[in-house]
């Protein structure tokens, strides 16, 4: 299935940001977000769809929902920030990041009032930068959190990210909710 589009609020369509998912959130039994970092752009957002898709597909989620009981997941890459374009403009200026999570945490409070299925989220690069100060203070509403590649994410140990259920619970994270890898993925 193509990527389809999906609104990112007041700001859908402005230069250079937007979202595109696999299928309906709604109807899925998982969702992962990816957000994309350094470097990445609505121009090169296919590789962040075939990231997020590559998610699904090693979850085991790869059916279209159509039978019954078949476990569904649903990839979106968000692309709803003006991500840096170069390693130094990363490493030296956060605000695109600050700028980002409150978006973050609405696009993420927006799929858990449409999908009572499992939410992931991935922070890529800087993306993760992005995500870990989404789930900084109230939290992100979230099942888990992965961090690829990320330079930092805003926060000193794991139990300082908070994720939320369905039902509006805050739980820190932790070993069972919080994964960070330091390669790259390529």
């Amino acid at each position: 299935m193509a990527p389809v589009a999906i609104g990112v609020g007041d700001d859908a369509g402005a230069e250079g940001r937007g979202v595109l998912a696999s299928g309906d959130p709604g109807d899925a039994s998982e969702v992962v977000t990816l957000v994309p970092g350094t470097g990445a752009s609505m121009e090169t957002i296919d590789r962040s769809v075939e990231r997020a898709a590559a998610v699904c597909e090693e979850r085991g989620g790869r059916g279209s929902g159509d039978d019954e009981g078949e476990k569904r997941c649903v990839s979106i890459a968000w692309m709803d920030y003006e991500a840096p374009e170069t390693i130094p403009a990363a490493a030296l200026d956060r605000g695109r990041a600050e700028d980002a999570a409150p978006r973050l945490r609405e696009f993420q409070d927006g799929l858990r009032e449409m999908t009572d299925g499992r939410l992931g989220a991935i922070g890529y690069s800087y993306g993760g930068v992005a995500l870990g100060l989404a789930a900084g203070g109230d939290g992100l509403s979230a099942d888990a959190l992965a961090f690829v590649a990320a330079p930092g994410v805003g926060a000193e140990h794991a139990s300082d990210l908070t994720l939320r259920d369905g039902e509006g619970a805050r739980r820190e994270g932790g070993r069972e909710s919080v994964s960070a890898v330091a390669s790259r993925w390529d």
